[in-house]
């Protein structure tokens, strides 16, 4: 097993937000939660500033904050981790395990513990479970990592003991790089909380008698997410009765909205802004489509969410979702491009509501897997 009961872990990862106003995936949240059932659980966010900097996250003072009941310790760094961490050194003797998620904490924890190791040279070191998110098979594969971070991060990944791949698209892209870690590498993904699905026939009586098709999608509004497209591609189908709900927020915001406008789609798009959790699933339990083009998605939990709250989903081909979703089968994937989503928009407005129900029917098999 990936996690025993009654451990003492340190949980490292600099993907969590500080705090409400921060524009960061807050995936890795409830994994916190699960943990922190059975285990006591120490989480430090180690902000490399530079970065920070580049991906428009809020830069905080050193020291102890809270996200959502999840307490953690802010820990900044000018250099990435390749000088010694001096007064920054944590004690390590009492952890059973280190669990570090994306490059920035995968880094910092062999800093951590190679500083650590060089002071207490007879303590034994914890296990090492080390998260493969699509942010690490970047540093991996692409040339602007190789100076630093690239072998840093390989050499990370051949020492630890376990590997914990966020999905089964992402396990099978990490081991063509590593092959040799086979043995040690798991899939382990997010769960939602059961509350949140929705029975069958709420699931089923969404399609009854539908007069106006209600799609949403919701996502940090950066490029890579693809909202201009998808915003492009409904411009193709203005003459059908739909109405697409955009949640969330972030750089791309406003040139969104201007795109909507110049589109004249005002009538038919609606921009919420960042809702809660709870708001998120009661737009998408009003809904009957979900439907998000985004690129280099790790896991895509958002979709998962969708279909626990009844939705029929639209996702990306060879992306995070891609094997856990089938397309055809409980959902529909398509290219990330204006012509790609066009063409599942246009198969979607042609579906019967027995169509519908038949599609949706077929949420049991990911249900098992995904419910917490």
């Amino acid at each position: 097993m990936l996690y025993n009961a009654i451990m003492k872990i340190l949980f490292i990862t600099d993907l969590i937000p500080i705090d409400d106003n921060e524009i960061c995936a807050k995936a890795l949240i409830p994994i916190i939660k699960e943990l922190q059932f059975d285990n006591i659980v120490d989480v430090i966010r180690p902000n490399f500033l530079v970065n920070s900097l580049i991906r428009g996250k809020m830069i905080k003072p050193d020291g102890k904050y809270s996200f959502n009941g999840v307490n953690f310790l802010n820990l900044n760094f000018i250099t990435p981790f390749c000088f010694p961490l001096k007064n920054k050194v944590i004690n390590l003797s009492d952890y059973d395990k280190i669990v570090a998620h994306m490059p920035s904490g995968i880094l910092f924890a062999e800093r951590l513990i190679k500083d650590f190791g060089k002071q207490n040279k007879n303590t034994k070191l914890p296990q090492l479970v080390y998260a493969v998110h699509q942010s690490d098979i970047q540093v991996m594969t692409s040339w602007k990592y190789s100076i630093y971070f690239q072998n840093s991060l390989i050499n990370a990944f051949k020492r630890c003991d376990e590997i914990a791949c966020r999905s089964m698209h992402l396990k099978n892209k990490f081991l063509k790089i590593l092959p040799e870690c086979e043995n040690k590498t798991i899939v382990k993904s997010s769960k939602i909380p059961r509350k949140y699905f929705v029975s069958e026939s709420e699931m089923l009586a969404k399609f009854e008698n539908v007069e106006t098709m209600n799609f949403v999608t919701a996502a940090n509004m950066i490029k890579r997410k693809n909202i201009d497209v998808l915003i492009k591609a409904f411009s193709n189908f203005k003459e059908k009765n739909f109405r697409l709900k955009i949640i969330g927020d972030g750089k791309e915001f406003k040139n969104l909205q201007k795109l909507v406008k110049k589109l004249a789609l005002n009538d038919k798009i609606v921009f919420t802004g960042k809702l809660s959790a709870d708001d998120v699933f009661k737009e998408m339990r009003s809904s009957q489509v979900f439907v998000l083009p985004s690129v280099n998605e790790t896991l895509g939990l958002v979709y998962l969410e969708a279909s626990a709250s009844g939705c029929f989903c639209i996702g990306t081909k060879n992306t995070g979702i891609d094997g856990i979703f089938l397309d055809n089968i409980n959902c529909f994937l398509c290219n990330p491009t204006i012509k790609g989503v066009s063409q599942v928009l246009d198969k979607t407005f042609n579906l019967t509501k027995d169509d519908f129900q038949n599609l949706l029917l077929n949420r049991k098999l990911i249900e098992s897997e995904f419910i917490s």
